[in-house]
């Protein structure tokens, strides 16, 4: 069992919201105002506020039935979301290095996550066989093989037992903030 602390190169603030262009997820960080969102929650229009003084953030426009996806956001969207972030993080090539302490003997080890390769893939919700089936919230794999396996908690890790290898926790609103 570890703490891990994540070092990335760049701060999110919100919650993503769906590019119309892509049907991929993306942070209102790195989306742009010429580009078209929706909800992933109830798939109406949102609207992407990116300024100079305040950090982006999505917003649904004036609704007779408003959505509460941002304003009051559940454990399971701040989750899939957190997945959705490292994903795209993984894909696109961000430099991502993980700072973990075992808390058996108190070393601290670093970890830099190899940038992906031709044949290189990232899945979320990725099936294996690890002692009997075990699904990963994001799987980094090279040529079919595993390279890493990422778990994103939001209020519970996984036991020591259940992990193979190279699998790191996450905090999900640490990955989001």
């Amino acid at each position: 069992n570890s703490d891990i602390n994540i070092s990335l190169l760049y701060d999110v603030k919100m919650i993503s919201a769906i590019s119309i262009k892509t049907d991929l997820y993306v942070s209102p960080k790195y989306a742009n105002k010429y580009e078209q969102y929706k909800c992933p929650e109830c798939n109406k229009a949102v609207i992407l506020c990116k300024g100079d003084i305040i950090k982006p953030y999505f917003r649904h426009k004036s609704d007779i039935q408003p959505c509460k996806y941002y304003d009051k956001t559940s454990e399971s969207q701040i989750h899939k979301d957190a997945k959705e972030l490292l994903r795209y993080w993984l894909q696109n090539g961000y430099s991502l290095s993980i700072t973990r302490t075992c808390v058996d003997c108190n070393e601290t080890e670093t970890f830099e996550i190899p940038e992906m390769g031709t044949n290189s893939k990232i899945y979320v919700e990725y099936r294996f066989e690890y002692n009997g089936l075990k699904i990963a919230d994001v799987c980094y794999l090279d040529e079919g093989d595993i390279v890493c396996i990422f778990e994103v908690y939001h209020t519970h890790k996984t036991e020591s037992i259940k992990r193979p290898g190279m699998w790191f926790e996450l905090n999900a609103e640490t990955l989001i903030n």
